[in-house]
């Protein structure tokens, strides 16, 4: 069996008689997830028996950004080997029916986005456990200067649905190369777990994550995202200006290292931020010697989101101290949190900002430009859903600032490259206020 190391090889698909179909000598079963421009099959095998995850991506589909994007997440996986990142097995390409399949280790478990779904809150010793194996897949990312720009509780897959399962970081189609003082300005990410320096167009170092992080430990203890809106417009701006507070009964659960290091994650300016080796060594994480995550063991799932990498048996971090049990927690009512003044001391010198910030902020002045004001222009104002339709009404000077001067020359070929060059952003915003990502990549 190939291994990713050994590179991509040529082995067209094929079909049996018993109907089994063949990509190189993984026979495909059902399918698992799929998305836009690729579909997930569970796999196994046709000598070792083993399980895997096969992503069959239709390359003809991709834009050039697309394209870039998915050679970027195979060298980045050819490049990684961490008990807490997903594996690539094998890369398989079939260049005349224009398909690419990877081949990645299988999770059982589904990813945390699903747990969550199931048992709505978990256990402090549960939660802190997943964060340990976050913080050492991240550390394995930060060692090799890479910053992942979409994490999410659906990029956190579980290899099992037991209390020894691990925890990996998967999809990698947004990440990229950042020096230690390097700035990205590509917008990317899912509104819910972005960073407001990211929202505001203003270029971003690896902080960014830190700020995901921070999200997906709110949503952990509480149940629910940090911020929330009746539109996308308004859950935006909260993101933008508001505090995360954590309902009153999560609060109470929750302990004092827990919460101080909410705090420093969700620091809006990024300059205040906690930095990666204070994350490292904070005491909610040193509390307790590293263990495995403690999923609960309701029905195992094996449902995996499309843009999930799915893993198959996993390398296992050094044994701990059995989590404490999980059972599902009643609903918990967001607590509103006033509206604070929003912090604009940048990370970077103002001159840092990117073009297409200072094109927003001219087209709404007086909002501080930003995704809400350009999703605010979009709508007419009214912050209702953003539809195709609304491109004309975006000034051809924010197309310009997007696409590096290439903007569309009419509004058809808005909406036909409407997903270039402002890319992962707009084409799936809509489902910001349901916990969608951003993510126009494969």
């Amino acid at each position: 069996m190939a291994s990713a190391a050994a590179g991509a090889g040529e082995a067209p698909a094929a079909t049996n008689a018993s109907g089994t179909r063949y990509v190189g000598e993984w026979a495909l079963g059902h399918r698992i997830g799929s998305g836009s421009f690729a579909v997930v099959w569970k796999a196994v095998h046709g000598g070792s028996g083993e399980v895997a995850a096969v992503k069959e991506i239709w390359t003809e589909k991709l834009n050039a950004k697309l394209r870039e994007s998915l050679e970027s997440e195979m060298s980045i996986l050819t490049r990684t080997e961490h008990p807490n990142i997903v594996r690539l097995l094998e890369i398989i390409k079939e260049k005349e029916a224009g398909r690419i399949y990877l081949v990645l280790e299988f999770c059982a478990g589904g990813d945390l986005s699903g747990l969550l779904r199931r048992v709505r809150t978990l256990p402090e010793a549960v939660l802190r456990s997943l964060m340990q194996q976050l913080a050492a897949g991240l550390r394995e990312l930060r060692s090799l200067n890479l910053i992942h720009r979409d994490l999410k509780p659906q990029n956190l897959l579980l290899s099992g649905p037991g209390p020894d399962a691990v925890l990996k970081i998967a999809d990698f189609g947004f990440a990229r190369d950042l020096q230690p003082q390097g700035l990205a300005e590509t917008l990317c990410g899912s509104p819910l777990y972005m960073a407001p320096e990211i929202l505001q167009f203003r270029k971003y170092d690896a902080k960014a994550d830190l700020w995901s992080i921070g999200a997906i430990l709110f949503e952990m203890a509480a149940g629910q995202p940090p911020f929330n809106g009746r539109n996308h417009v308004e859950l935006l701006r909260n993101i933008e200006r508001q505090e995360a507070r954590l309902p009153v009964a999560a609060a109470a659960r929750t302990s004092p290292a827990c919460k101080q290091l909410l705090t420093m994650l969700l620091r809006r300016n990024p300059v205040e931020r906690i930095g990666f080796e204070e994350f490292f060594s904070h005491p909610f994480l040193s509390d307790a010697p590293p263990s495995p995550p403690g999923p609960p063991t309701p029905a195992p799932s094996t449902a995996i989101s499309p843009r999930d990498r799915p893993p198959r048996a996993a390398q296992q971090p050094p044994p701990g101290r059995p989590p404490a049990s999980l059972s599902p927690s009643p609903t918990i009512r967001a607590v509103s949190s006033p509206i604070v003044p929003e912090v604009r001391v940048a990370a970077v010198p103002v001159e840092a900002t990117t073009p297409a910030a200072a094109v927003v902020a001219r087209t709404a002045p007086g909002t501080g430009g930003g995704m809400a004001a350009l999703m605010e222009a979009a709508s007419g104002g009214s912050g209702s859903r953003f539809t195709p339709s609304s491109l004309p009404r975006l000034p051809a000077a924010l197309w310009d600032a997007f696409s590096g001067g290439r903007a569309a020359s009419n509004a058809q070929d808005q909406r036909r490259q409407q997903f270039g060059p402002l890319g992962e952003g707009l084409k799936l915003v809509e489902r910001a206020a349901s916990g969608g990502g951003l993510t126009g990549a494969v």
